[in-house]
């Protein structure tokens, strides 16, 4: 009954972890870094998993080195601050209310390109 209950066990335990997907290798990790996460729950931790564009994992270095793969390219941070997440887009608006009346020259190719961009600004621009 013992060898049998055994058996069983085993077989069970064999079934699941062969059901079991192993983790993709991380295609960034960040280690050693002052990471603020803005999680009250875990405010702080030392390293960040990236697959990709996405952020997988953020936790300690012994957490994130499990997502270390053999094409992973890993950064050591140098104790460094590092805010996951975060996109510094702005706007000044005195520029950029002015870019709406000048005239974008930046990809004219030859002088008649830059003519007849100019010519076409100065036709909508009042006097």
């Amino acid at each position: 009954m013992k060898y049998t209950f055994a058996l069983c066990f085993l077989m069970i335990m064999a079934a699941l972890d062969a059901n079991a997907q192993p983790k993709p290798g991380a295609t960034l990790l960040i280690t050693n870094a002052a990471i603020y996460t803005v999680d009250n729950q875990h405010p702080r931790a030392e390293a960040v998993a990236v697959i990709g564009d996405r952020i997988v994992a953020v936790g300690s270095k012994p957490e994130i080195d499990s997502w270390r793969g053999p094409q992973t390219e890993v950064i050591d941070a140098g104790g460094k601050l590092l805010l996951p997440g975060f996109n510094d887009a702005h706007l000044h608006f005195i520029q950029g209310g002015a870019q709406l009346e000048q005239v974008n020259l930046v990809d004219a190719a030859t002088p008649e390109e830059f003519a007849k961009r100019i010519a076409a600004q100065a036709a909508k621009t009042p006097k």
